[in-house]
């Protein structure tokens, strides 16, 4: 068996640092090699890998960082941006995070973590791509009061297609006279089922239906599945250049704003009402939930913000927020990216200024939390208490 995880530096000599440091001091950055000393048997003899990180918004195929393969099957990757003392965190890719780099199991990794000095090299084994096909065979943890609306749920502001996931409170179908709150979810693969994911799931049902039992209103809640290749288009409402994104983010919001939220309304018993409309999402997903907050503050009333990716757009911090009876969940993880503590406590002080009761905004940062489903998963408890369980006056 392969050893689950393999990194290796190796610094030049001291004199040869000196020479470079003396030769290049006029520029802050420096060079990093990456090399793959192995891949998987299994590995597609005309794959390309992919480096997905901190440097490109987790891109996972982002030409630039593709590793040039030798005669020897040897891949490398020479990058020249990087500064001292710069954490950088990624994953392997072949192209799609559907083929993202796992462990012997199957199971995802944690992002690959490194501090880069000056002119390293860095030595780097695959153990084994996810496989969609066995993903398949894989048990579904779907809970029973889950389903699917449609498949092919159709967007006409961005005319395409998408799945689109409902989750019903375990006493929908016994209280035919009851109205419910609802949460809408970005990245609707990851909410609820194993099998459907990727990188782990929210395990949205059953984090609620235990809350169900504790006495606590959940939502009903709504998962849109993300468009793949254009989910970077979607969740932005800025074009950028580096990583090239064309903006929908716009088209995207009022997908859900004037198709999706009036079909849900009249297909299910729901509080159409501003205090009872939610919107949640991390990462990318805590970005566009930020924006709809901000777009249509008569349409949601709280929203649950994940470590959204606020260093995509300088501007979001200038958005007009009219946050008046509106409820804001914001949480990030000690060990995330540089900047996601700095970004996030940023916005928080926005939201504070924009809020007439501060007591309706909450920032957890959880130490030790990492830029995944586990540190999302660990937080959604204290969001749906905090924002559709608030103590009474």
């Amino acid at each position: 068996m392969k050893e689950a995880y393999i990194v290796r530096k190796n610094h030049l000599g001291f004199a040869l640092l000196m020479k470079f440091c003396l030769l290049f001091s006029i520029s802050s950055y420096g060079q990093l090699t990456i090399i793959i000393e192995d891949i998987p048997d299994n590995t597609p003899s005309n794959s390309q890998i992919y480096m997905a990180s901190t440097l490109n918004q987790w891109n996972p195929a982002d030409k630039d960082y593709k590793f040039i393969r030798d005669s020897l099957e040897i891949f490398t990757l020479t990058i020249d941006s990087l500064t001292p003392e710069q954490e950088l965190q990624f994953k392997l890719t072949l192209g799609t995070w559907q083929l993202v780099e796992v462990d012997n199991f199957g199971a995802e990794l944690i992002n690959r973590t490194y501090t880069y000095t000056q002119l390293d090299t860095l030595y780097i084994s695959v153990i084994a791509w996810n496989s969609p096909n066995e993903r398949k065979k894989m048990k579904s943890t779907l809970s029973h009061n889950v389903e699917v609306i449609n498949d092919s749920f159709y967007m006409p502001q961005l005319e395409r297609y998408r799945k689109i996931w409902v989750y019903l409170p375990p006493d929908y179908d016994m209280e035919e006279d009851s109205e419910y709150p609802v949460l809408y979810m970005h990245d609707g693969q990851n909410l609820f089922d194993r099998a459907t994911s990727f990188s782990g799931e929210w395990q949205v049902d059953e984090r609620l239906n235990a809350l169900f039992e504790e006495g606590y209103t959940v939502p009903i809640v709504i998962g849109i599945d993300h468009g793949n290749a254009t989910r970077f288009n979607e969740y932005s409402i800025v074009d950028v250049e580096e990583p090239k994104i064309d903006a929908e983010g716009e088209l995207y919001l009022r997908f859900i704003v004037e198709t999706l939220k009036p079909y849900v309304d009249s297909h299910y018993r729901t509080i159409p009402e501003k205090e009872s409309t939610s919107i949640m999402g991390s990462s990318l997903g805590g970005l566009i939930s930020t924006y709809a907050i901000s777009m249509y503050p008569n349409i949601f009333g709280s929203a649950g913000l994940f470590s959204s990716s606020y260093w995509l757009d300088d501007t979001i911090y200038d958005l007009p927020y009219d946050l008046i009876n509106t409820r804001i969940y914001q949480l990030c993880g000690s060990e995330e990216a540089d900047n996601t503590v700095a970004n996030c406590t940023h916005m928080n002080e926005v939201f504070l200024r924009n809020s007439e009761n501060s007591d309706q905004i909450k920032f957890v940062i959880i130490e030790g939390g990492e830029h995944n489903e586990k540190l999302w998963s660990s937080g959604f408890d204290d969001a749906i208490i905090f924002l559709l369980n608030p103590p009474l006056d």
